[in-house]
C-alpha cells in the first residue's frame, strides 16, 4: 500500500498526491496515488480495494489528462504572436502579463498586448492577416482580441485605442472582422485606410481611403448599424470629430455637437 508521501510522475515530470486531490471531489480526498504505469495513474485508497480503485483511477486519469490538455491549449493561445514590429523610433513598450519590455524592430506581438509609445517615439506592426498598424507620439492601444482564419479571410480583430494618433490599413480578412474601440465610439471598417486620433472625451477619425463607419460605443462593444445610428466617415476631409455622441463634420450626425 503506498503512504500519502508517494509521488507520481506524470510524462516524467513530478506530481504530488495532494494536487491530485485537489482534482477530486472531497469524496474520494482519502485516495492516495500511488503510481503511474505509461499514462496510467493507478489510486488506491486505504480501506476499500477492488472496483473502487479501478473507478477512482479513471476519473483522476481523466481529469488530470484534461486539465492538461486545457492549460497546454490556454499556453499555446497566449505565446502565439499575432505579428511583430516593422519600424521602432524611441522608445516603445509592450506590456502583456508582467512587467512593460521594449520593443524593438522584429519584436513579436501578443493578443492582449498593450503597446505603449513616448513623446517623440512611434512604431509600425506589420499583422499576420496583413494589417498595418501604426502608432504615433505618446499613444497607448490594447490588442484586445485576434483570432484569423486565412482560409476563409475570416476573423474577429478587436483593438482597443486608450490614446494618440494611430493609423489602420486593413489587411486580407473581410471587413466585419475589425473593430477598434475608443472611450467613445466603435469604428468598424470597410476596405479601409484611415487615421484615428483619441484623447479621453473624443474621438477624430480622417478617412484617408474605403469607407470606415462609426457607432456609438455601447456596452457590449458591437457595431450594431440597424440598432442604432451610425455615421458613414467620409475620406477626404479634415476629420470627423467624435465627442461622446458621434456628430459628421460640423452637421449632426445624432445629438449635438457638444
Amino acid at each position: 500500500m503506498a503512504s500519502s508521501t508517494d509521488f507520481i510522475g506524470h510524462w516524467g515530470r513530478p506530481f504530488p498526491p495532494r494536487a491530485v486531490a485537489a482534482l477530486l471531489p472531497p469524496l474520494f480526498h482519502n485516495f492516495v496515488c500511488a503510481g503511474i504505469k505509461g499514462n496510467h495513474i493507478s489510486i488506491h485508497r486505504r480501506l476499500i480495494p477492488g472496483m473502487a480503485d479501478l473507478m477512482i483511477c479513471a476519473s483522476v486519469r481523466f481529469l488530470m489528462i484534461f486539465s492538461i490538455v486545457l492549460f497546454s491549449a490556454e499556453v499555446a493561445v497566449a505565446q502565439s504572436d499575432i505579428g511583430g514590429a516593422v519600424r521602432v523610433e524611441n522608445r516603445v513598450e509592450g506590456q502583456l502579463n508582467g512587467d512593460p519590455e521594449e520593443i524593438i524592430v522584429n519584436s513579436p506581438v501578443f493578443q492582449n498586448e498593450r503597446i505603449k509609445t513616448y513623446a517623440d517615439s512611434g512604431a509600425t506592426f506589420k499583422l499576420i492577416d496583413e494589417t498595418t498598424l501604426s502608432l504615433g507620439a505618446a499613444s497607448e492601444i490594447v490588442l484586445d482580441r485576434f483570432v484569423f482564419d486565412p482560409d476563409s479571410s475570416t476573423g474577429d480583430m478587436v483593438f482597443n485605442a486608450v490614446q494618440g494618433a494611430f493609423r489602420f490599413v486593413s489587411g486580407v480578412a473581410k471587413n466585419n472582422s475589425y473593430r477598434i474601440l475608443t472611450s467613445v465610439a466603435a469604428i468598424g471598417i470597410r476596405g479601409t485606410d484611415f487615421d484615428v486620433y483619441v484623447t479621453r472625451d473624443a474621438t477624430l477619425v480622417l478617412g484617408r481611403q474605403g469607407a470606415p463607419f462609426a457607432c456609438p460605443r455601447r456596452l457590449k462593444n458591437e457595431l450594431d448599424p440597424e440598432n442604432f445610428s451610425c455615421c458613414d466617415l467620409d475620406t477626404g476631409q479634415a476629420g470627423t470629430p467624435l465627442y461622446g455622441i458621434i456628430t459628421r463634420r460640423s452637421r449632426n450626425c445624432f445629438g449635438p455637437n457638444p
